[in-house]
């Protein structure tokens, strides 16, 4: 059975940063601490879903490395 949770947003919440990996959201869903842990992984299940349905790649690491040949 999945928890009731509101995901509240705040200015202060939402695209906090850029990563290798891709962006890094803020995320805080309130309940009561009874529900927490269910609340986390319904939450994260629910957001990796809406994401992949919408079209969004799931998050791999990428790096471009670009290698000079002095002799050349």
């Amino acid at each position: 059975m999945a928890a009731f949770f509101c995901l509240c947003v705040h200015r202060y919440h939402g695209l906090r940063s850029f990563t290798l990996v891709g962006p890094v959201l803020a995320v805080r869903p309130y309940c009561h601490n009874d529900n927490y842990w269910q609340v986390y992984f319904d939450g994260n299940r629910i957001i990796r879903e809406a994401l992949a349905e919408a079209g969004f790649p799931a998050p791999m690491p990428a790096q471009l490395v670009m290698v000079q040949n002095p002799q050349g």
